[in-house]
């Protein structure tokens, strides 16, 4: 689990799970997913994403080039889908599942443009589909 601020022992344990290799072949993918640790701010979630991926620039640039071909490596990211029904109240006003659809539309251009695919709940103008997910994949 990475949490927000990272610290170096984090990305340590991260980076001794990833293969060091020169150039993507296609066979890598980097998953990231998102809990609600954050209580669904999404500047601290784009932060967050921030520092994971200057991170893995440094350690693995072959990786995280911005030109790199999405075949090559891709990316996904998960936003969370649900709030649950056995939410602690002193959750239920601040990761409720209005904030989750709040959430998931402001962070999914944002991972976008940064070229990750996203899998998240999807959502029509009377609010979420029960069971149902979109992926752009």
């Amino acid at each position: 689990m990475l949490n927000y601020p990272l610290t170096p022992e984090t990305m340590a344990a991260l980076f001794s799970t990833i293969e060091n290799k020169n150039i993507p072949n296609g066979r890598d993918i980097f998953i990231m997913d998102h809990g609600i640790w954050n209580d669904l701010e999404a500047e601290s979630t784009m932060s967050w994403i921030e520092q994971v991926e200057d991170a893995m620039y440094k350690e693995r640039p072959a990786f995280f080039r911005p030109d790199i071909d999405a075949r090559l490596f891709p990316r996904l990211f998960i936003t969370p889908s649900a709030q649950g029904e056995g939410k602690p109240d002193i959750f239920v006003g601040i990761q409720n599942n209005i904030r989750l659809m709040r959430h998931t539309k402001e962070i999914s251009l944002f991972v976008k443009e940064r070229g990750y695919e996203h899998l998240a709940l999807q959502f029509d103008h009377s609010g979420v589909k029960p069971g149902r997910h979109a992926c752009d994949i």
